[in-house]
This record gives C-alpha cells, structure tokens and sequence, in this order.
C-alpha cells in the first residue's frame, strides 16, 4: 500500500514539474511559481520545493539518459 500510494506521489510530481518546467528559466538555478521553486535543473535531474497546506516537500528527479527512467525522492521538510 505505502509503495502504491509513493508510486502516485512521483506520478504527480512529474506531472508537476512538466507543468512547471516551462515557466522556469533554462539558465536559472532557482525561480518560484504556485508554491514551487526550483532548487537544481539540469539535463539529468531536478530538484525543487514544493509547499501545499500539508507541508513543504523537497522532491529530487533524476533522468537516466539510457532508457528515460524517472527515479523521485519525496522528502516531507519540518520547520528546522
């Protein structure tokens, strides 16, 4: 259950990163937009905060650029 209901979670933050992918700038390191600002983007990889009324999550995508394969990590951020 807890993998399925992970498994949903990267799916969206990879929805949301496509969404938010082209508002962001290519040569930028960090932008904002709807509660979401861009940490790290390269060819490879992705790394941003996302904050929502249940948190602030810092979510980490890495591309292989074998196969194109996603790998996310979700990380549920406290206030320290």
């Amino acid at each position: 259950m807890k993998k399925q209901k992970f498994s949903l979670v990267a799916i969206i933050g990879v929805l949301l990163v496509g969404l938010v992918s082209p508002f962001a700038t290519a040569s930028a390191n960090e932008g904002s937009a709807n509660g979401i600002t861009i940490i790290e983007k390269g060819d490879n990889n992705l790394e941003y905060i996302h904050k929502k009324d249940e948190g602030t999550f810092k979510i980490v995508e890495k591309t292989s650029p074998d196969n194109g394969n996603v790998e996310s990590k979700i990380y549920k951020l406290d206030e320290k």
